[in-house]
């Protein structure tokens, strides 16, 4: 629950999340092989985080994948909220992960999509109680390094738990989320790229 996955060649990999059980983050990374009829191939480990991570987000950019933000620890009890970049090339028989930048601060269940080349981060929690609307967009350097600004942007209202948040046609369309009251919400907010 609460892991991080993206695909590439014929493998999707699925990175850290929360365990099953203690309800901990935890560091596991694996993939599995999707088969030429659409099936799974077996589960495979490969080497571990650096460090338990779950809540965050994750995207895959040509060969590497990134994964950023989320916690360490256990999301209902202590845990630590994370600002850090990593990044990891993938399609080889490991990965390894390394830093590839920084958060302007900490954020939990944000949501975040790789549009063009450019990384668009839209609500989620920051710290561990501050539900926000406002949103980042990263870029690259010739390094593949991530670095991050402030969008003009905003959702209607503060909210974490904003998963999905794809991009379509000059579009955002961000699904649903949590507010802090614990309202749930089933809007559709759209939002035009410019």
């Amino acid at each position: 629950m609460h892991g991080h996955a993206g695909a590439y060649g014929k493998h999707v990999y699925f990175v850290g999340g929360r365990g099953r059980s203690t309800g901990k983050s935890v560091a596991n990374v694996s993939r599995v092989e999707v088969l030429a009829d659409g099936t799974l191939g077996a589960m495979e480990p490969l080497a571990d985080l650096p460090a338990d991570r779950s809540h965050g987000q994750a995207f895959v950019r040509g060969d590497t994948m990134y994964v950023f933000g989320g916690l360490r620890g256990d999301p209902a009890g202590e845990h630590e909220p994370l600002d850090d970049v990593l990044r990891a090339k993938l399609g080889g028989p490991t990965v390894t992960w390394e830093n590839a930048g920084k958060l302007p601060a900490a954020r939990t269940i944000t949501a975040a999509e790789l549009v063009g080349d450019e990384v668009i981060v839209l609500g989620g929690i920051e710290g561990k109680t501050a539900f926000r609307a406002d949103g980042w967009k990263g870029t690259f350097d010739d390094k593949g390094q991530l670095s991050f600004g402030v969008i003009a942007a905003r959702l209607p209202f503060a909210r974490g738990h904003v998963h999905q948040t794809p991009a379509y046609n000059g579009h955002l369309y961000s699904v649903g989320g949590k507010n802090a009251a614990e309202r749930s919400f089933g809007t559709v907010d759209i939002a035009k790229l410019e």
